[in-house]
């Protein structure tokens, strides 16, 4: 039933009314996050490191123009589309972890993502899993 929403948002209108605007903005983020549901994609998953082998003439930056880290996964074009996220949005790859977007994968690689590693040994021991993308719509 939707009852239960509407009086969770009229809670928070009253409480907030009652403590000022200070609150306003963060307990509207929390609304608008409450009322979204979560959406899942089935995906390949591998790893990649810094590489001209893996990567393009500047391994060492991202797609968005960022220097590369770990906790950095990149999408494929279409998982991009189908997530609607931009760079710096946040992935969740089931069983594995919460990733920032912040590259893409090969035009030819299709939903995948390819989580950044600093070494071949680390990228080979991860090796491609299946699994499920999550993302907050």
């Amino acid at each position: 039933m939707k009852i239960i929403p509407i009086i969770i948002r009229i809670t928070l209108l009253l409480a907030l009314l009652l403590l000022g605007t200070g609150v306003w903005v963060r307990a509207y983020a929390f609304d608008q996050l409450a009322m979204r549901t979560l959406v899942g994609i089935p995906i390949h998953v591998t790893a990649y490191t810094p590489s001209r082998e893996e990567c393009d003439s500047t391994p060492y930056i991202t797609a968005s123009n960022k220097k590369v880290r770990a906790g950095i996964v990149a999408l494929s074009r279409d998982l991009e589309k189908k997530l609607k996220v931009k760079f710096g949005d946040f992935v969740v790859i089931e069983g594995i972890g919460t990733y920032d977007f912040q590259d893409r994968t090969s035009r030819k690689l299709k939903l995948t993502a390819d989580i950044f590693m600093w070494t071949k040994e680390e990228a080979m021991e991860f090796g491609r899993k299946q699994t499920r993308i999550y993302t907050v719509e």
